[in-house]
């Protein structure tokens, strides 16, 4: 297929900049789950993003990470604990982790500085308050404009 080059105009899209996530309690959907190896490859952990549904931050994306599988007995027991407080905020305990997407929770964050950057970490799971309930089911509704 030929373009006519001309009718077509380039554009330069600016990289969306965020600020600091304030830390704090966000009623939140996990959006995503991925299983990914260790930086050194000895173990592999699970990546839950989490996409903040409502207030000044609707839209933004906080990723927690667990060690389910390491060299660090102490990383995996925190990795357990951590998931079992997910399961009890959800209210079901899934037998995969593609079963937690589209659940939605309430999480608390802290922000933890690394490389002169600050980045929201996940502090504790609990389950929606009532005035968080999203209105009809729990699944997952991308309405993000990109």
């Amino acid at each position: 297929m030929k373009f006519n080059n001309s009718d077509y105009t380039p554009t330069i899209k600016k990289p969306q900049i965020f600020s600091d996530l304030p830390q704090g309690i966000y009623a939140v959907r996990i959006t995503d789950e991925r299983s990914k190896p260790t930086k050194k490859g000895d173990g592999e952990y699970l990546e839950l993003t989490f996409q903040i549904m409502s207030g000044p931050h609707a839209g933004r994306l906080i990723f927690d990470r667990l060690n389910l599988r390491n060299p660090s007995d102490k990383a995996m027991e925190i990795a357990r604990l951590n998931l079992a407080a997910i399961f009890k905020a959800i209210g079901v305990t899934p037998s995969d982790s593609s079963e937690l997407l589209g659940k939605s929770l309430r999480i608390e964050t802290f922000n933890q500085s690394f490389e002169g950057k600050n980045y929201p970490k996940v502090k504790s799971y609990t389950p929606l308050a009532k005035d968080d309930e999203p209105i009809g089911n729990s699944e997952f509704i991308d309405d993000l404009p990109f």
